[in-house]
């Protein structure tokens, strides 16, 4: 009875050998050792550094702006701005008037965060560091308007 055991165990293994060495790249190969043409717009997003904003939870946020409904700009305690993006569509964002956090037990506010619109959960997919919305470039600007006094 035990050779009968021990010759079919043998069996399934060389018959998924097989299988396993077809495949060139295996599944644990993460999609950093991947080739350049593999590489996903989510694996980009994700290689962007990630940030936290800290003592959310007591006045860290100062100003938000929605951009769409799949993402938001945060003004942090400091003027620094960043960029919230969202895992699915936060439907009723870009109409909002306001928003809650949900921030971490720590009180910071990083991409396992999210927000809340209207009832709806929206959680942060990545948080990472933008530029200044209201910021004048200089570039486009009107020219200066002479002194007509």
């Amino acid at each position: 009875m035990n050779n009968v055991i021990i010759h079919t165990v043998a069996l399934l293994a060389v018959a998924a050998t097989p299988a396993a060495a077809a495949d060139p790249i295996p599944d644990t190969v993460g999609p950093a050792t991947r080739p350049a043409a593999e590489a996903t717009p989510d694996a980009t997003a994700a290689q962007a550094e990630q940030v936290s904003i800290p003592f959310a939870n007591h006045g860290g946020v100062r100003n938000w702006k929605a951009i769409d409904s799949h993402a938001l700009l945060i003004e942090g305690p400091r003027g620094q701005w960043y960029r919230a993006e969202l895992f699915g569509a936060c439907i009723d964002l870009p109409y909002a008037n306001a928003i809650g956090f949900l921030v971490e037990p720590t009180g910071e506010l990083d991409r396992y965060s999210g927000i809340v619109v209207r009832d709806q959960v929206c959680r942060f997919k990545s948080l990472t560091k933008a530029e200044n919305p209201y910021r004048k470039t200089g570039k486009g600007a009107p020219p200066p308007t002479p002194d007509t006094r």
